[in-house]
C-alpha cells in the first residue's frame, strides 16, 4: 500500500543498504536474523529517497513522512518486483545452476560472452532470493544478456528462483552432495536441479552435461532444446585432449554439424573446470558468438578467488581451493592437484569443515579420506568439528602421517614449524569454515620467515612419524602436532 508520496516518482536505483542511499533511490528494508534494515533509516537518509518499500510497524519513531509503500514482507516484495522489472527485457538471460561450478561457469560464460556482448551477471554468489532479484533490479537496456546464478539450500527455492528470472537459457553443470544434510539424498538434490530445466520455455536451451549420471533423468525434465557438452564420444559438443598446468586448463572442443574443432585455453586449472567452459563455449555459440571470439574470451575469463590459487612463498607452495566445498568438489580438487604432476616436496591435504552433510557426516569424510591415501598424499589434515572422521579413517586405512586441529588457529600456530621448504599444500572446505584464514596466515608467515629454518637438510635423516592411535585421539580431545 502506498503511504506517502507519488506513485509516478522516478526511480534511479535500488539498494538494501542505507549507507549507499543517493538521491532517487529506491530503499528495500529487508530484515534478517542478526538485522533490521528499518532501524538504519534516518531523517537524513529518508529526506533523500525516491520510496522505500518497508513494513510500517517496524520503522524507528520520529522520522518525517517520505514516500513508502507498506508491505507485510519486505523480500517477498522485493521478488515480485524483480520479476516485474525482468520482464520488460527482451534479451537473453542466463540461468545457471548446480553443486558445483555455479560461479566458475558464470564467469566463463561472461568472459566468452563479453568479447561481444554487453553482459550483466550476478556478482559473487548472489544466488539466493536476495541476491537474485537484486540482480535483477539492476538489469538495464544497455545491456545484451543477462547471467544468474541460481542456488537453493532447501527444497522449492529454485523454481520460486526460476519463476522470478524467467530464463531463456539454462545450464546445470553438476548434480552432487552439496546440502544433502537439507535434501537427505542425492535424488533429492537432483530433483531440485531439474526445476531450472522445467522452467525453461519450449524455445529456450538447456545445456547439460553429458558425462553426468544424472543427464537423461534432467533432459526428460525440459520441454527446452537440449545442447549436450562432456568428454563422451555422444556429445553434441565434445571435449578431448584435456592438458592440465599449474595456472591454466587447455582443451580441445568439436562439435561435429557447425564443423567447429578448436583449442580453448582457461586461465585456471581442473578437468571439471574444462566442462565448465565447454558449458560456456556451447551456450555463447547458440547466443551467436563466433568460436575464435569464444576462446579469445574465455582465454581472458576473470576467475573468482580461491579456486586452485596457487601462492609461491619462498618456503611452500599454497593451494587456495577454499572457497566452499562438498564431497565432489573436494574429490576434484585432489584429482587436479594429482594429475599436476610429481611435486617437489611433501603433499599435504589440508581439509576443514563440510557443511550441511546432516547425517552423511561419517560416509563423506571416510569416502573423502580414502580417496586422499590412494592419491598418495604425505600428510593429511583435518581441521574443525566432524573433520577428525576424515583424519582417523586415513589412519585406520594405514596412513602414516596424520593431524588434527580444532581451529584455524591451532592450525596455524602448530602446523607451521612442521612444514619444510619445498613442501606442497591443498587447502579445502565449505565457505563456513574460512579456511583461507590459515592460507593467508601461513603465506604472510613463510614470505616474512628466515627460509633456512625450513631448509629440508634439517629433514634429512628423520624417519616419518606415524601416529599411533591413541594419539590421533588425543589431538582429537585436546590437540596434536607432528
Amino acid at each position: 500500500m502506498l503511504c506517502h508520496g507519488d506513485a509516478n516518482q522516478a526511480v534511479h536505483s535500488v539498494q538494501t543498504d542505507s549507507r549507499e542511499i543517493k538521491e532517487g533511490t529506491l530503499f528495500l528494508a529487508l530484515q534478517g536474523d542478526r538485522f533490521d534494515a528499518h532501524q538504519f533509516l534516518t531523517p537524513e537518509i529518508a529526506a533523500r529517497l525516491s520510496g522505500a518499500i518497508i513494513t510500517q510497524s517496524r520503522l524507528p519513531k520520529g522520522l518525517p513522512e517520505f514516500p513508502m509503500i507498506d508491505v507485510p514482507d519486505v523480500r517477498k516484495a522485493m521478488g515480485r518486483l524483480a520479476h516485474w522489472y525482468r520482464n520488460q527485457f527482451e534479451y537473453p538471460v542466463i540461468g545457471i545452476t548446480g553443486s558445483n561450478g555455479k560461479t566458475s561457469t558464470k564467469a566463463l560464460l561472461k568472459g566468452a560472452l563479453s568479447s561481444e556482448l554487453s553482459v550483466i551477471s550476478s556478482p559473487a554468489s548472489f544466488n539466493n532470493d536476495v541476491g537474485v532479484p537484486l540482480t535483477l533490479l539492476d538489469m538495464a537496456f544497455e545491456h545484451q544478456a543477462a547471467i544468474l546464478e541460481i542456488g537453493t539450500n532447501h527444497p522449492g527455492e529454485i523454481a520460486h528462483l526460476s519463476a522470478m528470472v524467467r530464463p531463456t537459457h539454462g545450464i546445470i553443470t553438476s548434480v552432487g552432495g552439496s546440502h544433502i544434510g537439507h535434501f537427505g539424498t542425492v535424488e533429492g538434490i537432483a530433483q531440485e536441479k531439474g526445476s531450472l530445466a522445467e522452467a525453461l520455455p519450449e524455445n529456450g536451451v538447456l545445456f547439460l552435461d553429458s558425462d553426468s549420471p544424472w543427464y537423461s533423468s534432467l533432459a526428460e525434465r525440459t520441454r527446452a532444446r537440449l545442447v549436450s557438452v562432456g568428454f563422451c564420444e555422444s556429445s553434441q559438443w565434445h571435449l578431448s585432449d584435456c592438458r592440465i598446468s599449474e595456472s591454466s586448463t587447455t582443451c580441445r572442443i568439436k562439435h561435429q554439424k557447425f564443423g567447429v574443432d578448436t583449442l580453448f585455453q582457461i586461465p585456471v586449472s581442473g578437468r571439471h573446470q574444462a566442462v565448465n567452459a565447454g558449458l560456456a563455449f556451447a551456450a555463447a555459440f547458440e547466443l551467436g558468438l563466433s568460436y575464435d571470439r569464444i576462446v579469445q574470451g574465455l582465454s581472458r575469463a576473470e576467475m573468482p578467488d580461491m579456486r586452485m590459487e596457487m601462492l609461491r612463498t619462498p618456503v611452500a607452495t599454497l593451494w587456495n581451493d577454499a572457497y566452499n566445498a562438498n564431497e565432489e568438489s573436494v574429490m576434484a580438487s585432489m584429482e587436479t592437484f594429482s594429475a599436476l604432476g610429481k611435486k617437489k616436496g611433501r603433499t599435504f591435504m589440508v581439509l576443514g569443515q563440510l557443511n550441511e552433510l546432516g547425517e552423511h557426516v561419517k560416509e563423506v569424510y571416510h569416502r573423502l579420506a580414502s580417496k586422499a591415501v590412494s592419491f598418495g598424499f604425505d600428510v593429511i589434515v583435518g581441521i574443525g568439528d566432524g573433520v577428525d572422521e576424515w583424519v582417523l579413517r586415513a589412519q585406520k586405512e594405514g596412513h602414516a602421517q596424520c593431524i588434527y586441529f580444532h581451529s584455524n588457529e591451532e592450525a596455524a600456530r602448530e602446523l607451521r614449524p612442521q612444514i619444510c621448504k619445498g613442501d606442497q599444500l591443498l587447502f579445502k572446505a565449505s565457505r563456513g569454515a574460512k579456511l583461507e584464514q590459515l592460507v593467508e596466515q601461513l603465506q604472510a608467515d613463510f614470505n616474512a620467515a628466515d627460509k633456512t629454518l625450513f631448509d629440508d637438510a634439517t629433514h634429512r635423516g628423520k624417519k616419518k612419524r606415524s601416529v599411533p592411535s591413541s594419539a590421533c585421539l588425543a589431538a582429537i580431545t585436546g590437540g596434536f602436532s607432528l
